[in-house]
């Protein structure tokens, strides 16, 4: 008592250093160096060098101060093991103590500790805090082996290493600074740097070569893990994590946290793992494993960001890596470098699902940080999420993820909660979603999983961006029958736009029902659908690429570019609206288009204006579209509203099977539809444009041109139809051949521009020949193939063929059988010796030897004597009328049938057989055998 210093102690132990237990009084053993309660003075500290140190059953090293002075610092040096154990009789734990203590005015020295492993078990603790006015100074501990934390008091105090200012107390801690080879926390044991005061909480830096293992939580439900708090009624900030290792585990609830829960900023978490990371489970409360850096209900401050580097990571089981905010405060970035593989799987007891969280939480006032993410490959299963979401004032942060090789989601958790990348504006909240951008080798999102911006609030949903340079493949639908794929939504309720989707990759397929969707479902905006694929885009089974307005919202376009799209089993593309206005449906760069088995593509409306539909409108022509059983294309005005204009361009194009190709508006304005091709082959196809008003082009109009043929058949159909008082639309086809095949049905297949009221429509047709069809009314069932421009009540309309040839003259009634070949050849003489021969050798000869050449010598110049006809004679010179462009036969060619010898020597053949004295053939007779043919 009264004042001065207290001298510092000093202990050298070549061996062992043993302090174990406590008197009867319960006085602990030990080393104490402390300014007492009433004293002003400065404690000296303590400095131990020792082979090994233990401290059991409450024993304890201690340089504090209670009075007026600073508490000295505490260091010591063990070449071997330092161990410290369990509690008193009081519950007061083993371990090594630098602490301003209650009502005391003074500094704590801290604590310095090199040994070559250190344990802390049963509730034992390494503590530089600050219970009164002054700093707690740092911790330093080098443990070359291994560092072990382990368990709890009978009390429920954790084991562990502290530097806090606690309750009332005013000051800053010195934080905890850890080398060693492996640490291992478990049991609920901590490392912690806190403040419960007026101060900040110190940092905790952490260095292990080899690995960091935390797990579990005590019998109260305190986790293990790593801690760096401002805790309620607290002011000041917490200065963060920073952990270095070979690898890290946090399993069963363990934790790694900086937070605040008062006044003050939740500091920066820095975690770099060269090999792995695994953050598995939840503690018995069904609080997750993972890391938080958080702004708690009530606290108002922003939370420190997430910045992870490592090798691998994987989070299960409900493990969550968090940087959210729930009071008046930000909510930190996120950001995690992984080179090889990040995987996000399952759900916690309680169905928190498993993943990456930055979010402004229900209540809170602030923004999310954004979520940026790089890796080799990126897993979500199982319900697991990447998430930046608003629930309260303030807009959600983008999430940007690289993945070099592969994007997988799949799935959803037990109560239908789906695998995805979420960016979301919730209910009840204001503020802006930032939208999703990715880029990666391939993305697949399966069995409900889906990649979401959306809003339900006030404010805007972000754009979803997406770059592939492989494949995107979307699949199937989750347990209650949501889709995968990618959305971009406005709620119903929601005041705010949809960013749309942008995706560019290789290809593109959605099956078994799932969509790519900007959709607005109130009054704002639904963002557009662009994709370019520079291989193909497939639309399979009930999948659905959509920009849709189903409220008094504005639909956006859908842009397509790829060299193949199909469409197969009631697959749709479908931009429309109820009452705004849609901006359509463009598709470019198509070589080949198929549309089949009851799918459709199509801009619609109800009373708005529905968008255009153009096929290849500014690019070189398609090679073929095909549209196939059942199938349409379509631009639709259904009640009363503004169909907009179909424009394709290719080279070959069917319709099929009872498929279509319409304009539409049967109480409005129906747009053109324009077709330019080589060819076009209606086979049970129907091209049709119908309107219920008439513009400046007198209805819809149909205009087909380029062709070289149209081919109709099978009750195929081209028809501008206009009900009530509109007139009739134009058909305009310009073609070399129109080929309209016999009728195979009760109606035959027809060209009609037909009215009720108003005037018939007028049908122009331009080519070299129509075959097949005629003008005359399409009265249903008559079997005939017809070209009818009419009006039920008002005036026809006109039928214009302009065929510059008529395709009946010329023609030549050919055979009704063919030739038989074997009645043509003489089987007079039967191979029967094999000194027979027949050769044909044109207009020379055989050379006299097989390796000679054929001498032009040999080569005669005519066939023999032309032996004029009778006829020949009477009717030279003479025109025939009829025939005149029709020319003579020529004269009749005698067969050779004798040759002479002329008085120079020379052969010359004959018509006629010469008179002369047949002489013995210097060659041996032939047997023939005669065969009648």
């Amino acid at each position: 008592a009264g004042e001065g210093d207290a001298g510092q102690i000093v202990i050298r132990a070549t061996d062992n250093l043993l302090l174990d237990g406590e008197n009867s009084q319960g006085l602990n053993s030990g080393v104490f160096s402390r300014v007492e309660s009433g004293v002003t003075g400065n404690a000296g500290g303590v400095d131990i060098e020792t082979g090994s140190l233990t401290a059991t059953n409450g024993a304890r090293i201690d340089a504090s101060t209670f009075g007026e002075g600073d508490a000295g610092q505490v260091v010591i040096r063990a070449t071997d093991n330092l161990l410290l154990d369990g509690e008193n009789s009081l519950g007061l734990p083993s371990g090594i103590f630098s602490q301003v203590q209650p009502g005391a005015n003074g500094n704590a020295g801290g604590v310095d500790i090199e040994s070559s492993s250190l344990s802390a078990i049963n509730g034992a603790r390494i503590d530089a805090s600050s219970f009164g006015e002054g700093d707690a100074s740092q911790i330093v501990i080098q443990a070359t082996d291994s560092l072990l934390l382990d368990g709890e008091t009978r009390q429920g105090l954790p084991s562990g290493i502290f530097s806090r200012v606690v309750l009332r107390a005013k000051g800053n801690p010195g934080g905890v600074d850890i080398e060693t080879d492996s640490l291992t926390a478990t049991n609920g044991a901590q490392i912690s740097a806190a403040t419960f005061g007026e101060g900040d909480a110190g940092k905790v830096i952490i260095r292990a070569t080899d690995s960091l293992f935390f797990d579990g939580e005590t019998r109260q439900g305190l986790p293990s893990g790593v801690l760096s708090t401002v805790y309620p009624q607290a002011k000041g900030d917490s200065r963060g994590v920073d952990i270095e290792t070979g690898s890290l585990t946090a399993t069963n609830g363990a934790r790694i946290v900086t937070s605040t829960l008062g006044e003050g900023n939740a500091g920066q978490i820095v975690i770099r793992a060269t090999d792995s990371i695994l953050f598995d489970g939840e503690i018995r409360l069904g609080l997750p494993s993972g890391v938080f850096s958080t702004v708690e209900s009530g606290a108002n401050g922003n939370s420190g960001n997430v910045d992870i580097e490592s090798d691998s990571l994987t989070a299960i089981n409900g493990a969550q890596i968090d940087a959210s905010t729930s009071g008046e405060g930000n909510g930190g970035q996120i950001v995690i470098r992984v080179t090889d593989s990040l995987f996000f799987d399952g759900e916690t007891r309680q169905g928190l699902p498993s993943g990456v969280f930055s979010r402004v939480e229900s209540g809170a006032n602030g923004n999310s940080g954004n979520v940026d993410i790089e890796s080799g490959s990126l897993t979500a299963t199982n319900g697991a999420q990447i998430s930046a979401a608003t629930f309260g004032e303030g807009s959600s942060g983008q999430i940007v993820i690289r993945a070099t090789d592969s994007i997988l989601l799949n799935g959803e958790a037990s109560r239908g909660f789906s695998s995805g990348i979420v960016s979301t504006v919730h209910l009840g909240a204001t503020g802006n979603s930032r939208g999703v951008n990715i880029e990666s080798g391939s993305v697949t999102a399966t069995n409900g999983a889906r990649i979401t911006a959306s809003t339900a609030g006030e404010g805007n949903a972000g754009q979803i961006v997406i770059r592939a340079t492989d494949r995107l493949l979307f699949d199937g639908e989750d347990s209650q029958g949501f889709a995968s794929g990618v959305f971009s939504t406005v709620q119903p309720g929601a005041k705010g736009n949809s960013g749309g989707v942008d995706i560019e990759s290789d290809s593109v397929t959605a099956t078994n029902g799932a969509q790519i969707s900007a959709e607005t479902q109130s009054t704002g905006r639904a963002g557009g659908v662009r994709i370019s694929a520079t291989d193909f885009i497939q639309l399979i089974g009930d999948s659905a690429i959509r920009a849709n307005a189903t409220a008094t919202g504005a639909a956006g376009d859908i842009i397509l570019n790829t060299p193949q799209l199909t469409l197969e089993n009631e697959a749709q593309i479908l931009a429309s609206n109820i009452s705004s206005r849609s901006e359509g449906i463009l598709l470019e760069g198509l070589d080949t288009l198929s549309v089949s088995n009851n799918s459709a593509i199509s801009a619609s409306t109800e009373t708005g204006v529905a968008g255009n539909l153009r096929i290849n409108p500014n690019s070189n022509l398609a090679n073929s579209v095909q549209v196939s059983h059942d199938s349409r294309l379509s631009v639709e005005a259904i009640q009363g509203g503004t169909a907009g204009d179909l424009t394709v361009k290719t080279s070959q194009m069917s319709v099929e099977d009872g498929s279509s190709v319409t304009v539409s508006s049967p109480s409005g304005q129906a747009g053109n539809l324009t077709i330019w091709a080589n060819s076009l082959v209606l086979d049970e196809g129907q091209l049709t444009a119908e309107t219920g008003t008439s513009g400046v082009e007198a209805g819809a109009n149909i205009s087909l041109g380029g062709l070289d043929t149209l081919l109709m058949r099978d009750e195929s159909l081209i028809s501008a139809k206009a009900s009530g008082d509109a007139n009739g639309g134009n058909i305009d086809i310009n073609t070399l051949f129109l080929l309209v095949l016999p009728p195979e049905g009760v109606n035959g297949s027809d060209i009609i521009a037909s009215a009720e009221r108003g005037d018939g429509g007028r049908i122009i047709i331009t080519g070299e020949g129509i075959f097949g069809i005629e003008e005359r009314p399409a009265i249903p069932g008559n079997r005939t193939n017809d070209i009818d421009a009419s009006s039920q009540f008002g005036n026809p309309g006109q039928v214009i063929t302009n065929v510059p040839l008529d395709p009946s003259r010329g023609l030549t009634q050919l055979p009704s059988t063919f030739i038989d070949p074997s009645g043509q050849i003489n089987r007079t003489c039967a191979p029967s010796n094999r000194q027979n021969q027949f050769m044909v050798t044109g207009r020379g000869g055989l050379p006299e030897n097989p390796t000679d050449l054929v001498s032009p010598d040999w080569i005669q110049d005519d066939f023999g004597t032309v032996i004029p006809r009778k006829e020949d004679d009477e009717t030279e010179g003479q025109a025939d009328e009829e025939n005149s462009s029709i020319s003579h036969p020529p004269k009749q060619i005698i067969e050779a049938q004798g040759w002479i010898i002329d008085a120079e020597g020379n052969v010359v053949l004959t018509a006629n057989v010469p008179n002369g004295t047949p002489q013995d053939g210097w060659q041996n007779s032939v047997n023939c055998q005669v065969s009648a043919p």
